[in-house]
Order: C-alpha cells, then structure tokens, then sequence
C-alpha cells in the first residue's frame, strides 16, 4: 500500500465510501477507516518497509481520515523494530 499509487488507491476508494455515506444519510465520520499496512523491518523485502518510512506514512494515513493502522508482526525482530525503532519516536497518549 505504501507509495503514491496505494495512497491513490486509498484516496479513490475513501472518496466512493464517502458518497455510498452520503447515500445512506450516514455520516462519512462514523466509519472507523483502518488500513492494514507491511511489516516494518530493518531487513529488505518485498512486504516490509524500513522504519525510517513510517511516520511518514502514518502522517499521510491521518491526513486521508484513517483512523487506526494495523502492521503485521512475523517475528521478534519486527516486533522489537516497531517498539524501539518507530513508536518510540511518538509520543503515546490516553485515547
């Protein structure tokens, strides 16, 4: 999903959501918009992304309305680079 063609994509089918919504007399702000994304790993591979890359895509996903992001743990590598490595650079707040 990463890159700007997966966030194109994401765009479109947020934006046919919004109007099935507007259909429905639902309010577009009531939908909960999750994304599941790659695992994030230090190791190249195809269905990974490096941690440096996701704050930026996180920052991107707000920006479209999503609303929770789910990324895959395959291992105790990428489970330690997800908590050391990324959200270790936000700060973590009560919902």
């Amino acid at each position: 999903m990463p890159g700007e063609e997966g966030l194109t994509t994401l765009s479109h089918k947020l934006d046919v959501l919004r109007v099935h919504c507007e259909d429905e007399g639902r309010p577009f702000e009531s939908i909960e918009k999750t994304v599941m994304g790659p695992a994030t790993m230090r190791e190249t591979h195809p269905m990974a992304m490096p941690p440096d890359a996701v704050p930026a895509l996180l920052e991107q996903l707000e920006e479209l309305g999503i609303d929770h992001y789910i990324v895959p743990i395959v291992d105790r590598g990428s489970l330690d680079v997800m908590l050391n490595e990324v959200l270790g650079r936000f700060a973590l707040t009560e919902a």
